[in-house]
């Protein structure tokens, strides 16, 4: 005889259903105006019920990353041999992705979810600035730059976030001013 543990088993179709609803609602609202309340209604789902799921926005947020129902590709750079041009180029891509409100805004909701919980901070690293990195790495090695391609990633990811954060459009304007200071040769 099998045994069952006890309770009733997952909703396996609300929480999809939810799951589906706040990456609507974080793509057509922006992440600010999701709450947990919404995602209950037109999911059709108990709020209870996806309060036991997820214990808040950043949660469930984290949860549409970590299961590909919210997608997140990186933008990375090329490999040319030219790490100056490969590095502009992407930054000039990542600059114009990030002009778009929808785009700003699901960024400011997966940084404010990594902010928060640990799972979507593990997701963020492991979807966006790994490969980010990676790329950065492969760049500085086709180039046979000498720089820390490391020190180089986090300069560069942080100025993004800092765009984003900031919702500064002078700040998304110097972007490439910061490549220039980080991909300059060496004196």
């Amino acid at each position: 005889m099998t045994r069952s543990s006890p309770g009733r088993p997952p909703n396996s179709v609300g929480r999809a259903a939810a799951l589906t609803v706040a990456r609507d609602l974080v793509r057509t609202v922006g992440y600010e105006r999701v709450t947990l309340a919404e995602i209950a209604e037109r999911a059709g789902v108990g709020r209870q019920t996806l309060y036991r799921w997820w214990p808040s926005k950043q949660a469930i947020v984290a949860a549409c990353v970590l299961e590909d129902v919210l997608p997140v590709q990186p933008m990375v750079a090329d490999s040319s041999g030219d790490l100056r041009a490969d590095l502009r180029a992407w930054m000039a891509d990542s600059a114009a992705a990030l002009a778009g409100d929808d785009s700003s805004a699901l960024f400011r909701g997966l940084l404010a979810a990594a902010a928060s919980d640990a799972h979507a901070a593990d997701a963020l690293e492991a979807r966006l600035s790994r490969p980010i990195r990676q790329a950065i790495t492969a760049a500085f090695a086709a180039a046979g730059h000498p720089g820390d391609p490391a020190v180089t990633a986090d300069i560069l990811i942080g100025a993004l976030l800092n765009a984003i954060v900031t919702r500064d459009p002078a700040a998304r304007d110097r972007l490439i001013g910061v490549v220039d200071l980080v991909a300059a040769p060496p004196l």
